[in-house]
């Protein structure tokens, strides 16, 4: 984010395990926060799915009041209408065993950062920021 000229402030990255407990477990932290956020991207969607619970049972609606997206695509998150994004881990696995067979020919690396195709998905927990 900060390459791209966005500052987060202190305290809006919240430090969670990741579990299906993580992001009901954040909410307290979330919603201390000033001013409140508008939206959170969680690491994954087992955390994305029981904050966007949590939300909702605290009163807020989702996506108006805010928005969660959380990374994985899991089945539940499509069943779920949860946002998120959609990667493949095997292709990790193959751009590392080619890295590994590259180093082992002598081939000197180049790419210090390797960018793998993703897919936003799109669904019900996103939509634009409250206005007041």
């Amino acid at each position: 984010m900060a390459a791209e000229g966005l500052n987060l402030p202190d305290g809006y990255i919240i430090a969670v395990q990741d579990n299906e407990f993580a992001g009901a477990e954040a909410l307290s932290s979330l919603l201390a926060l000033s001013p409140r956020p508008t939206a959170v991207c969680c690491i994954s969607d087992e955390n994305a799915i029981p904050l966007v619970h949590a939300l909702r049972s605290y009163g807020f609606r989702v996506p108006e009041d805010i928005s969660v997206i959380g990374f994985d695509d899991w089945p539940m998150a499509q069943a779920l209408n949860i946002s998120t994004v959609r990667h493949d881990p095997r292709s990790y696995g193959a751009l590392a065993a080619d890295a590994a067979i590259r180093l082992s020919r002598g081939e000197i690396l180049t790419e210090s950062c390797i960018v793998v195709p993703t897919t936003l998905m799109l669904r019900g927990t996103t939509g634009p920021a409250p206005r007041d």
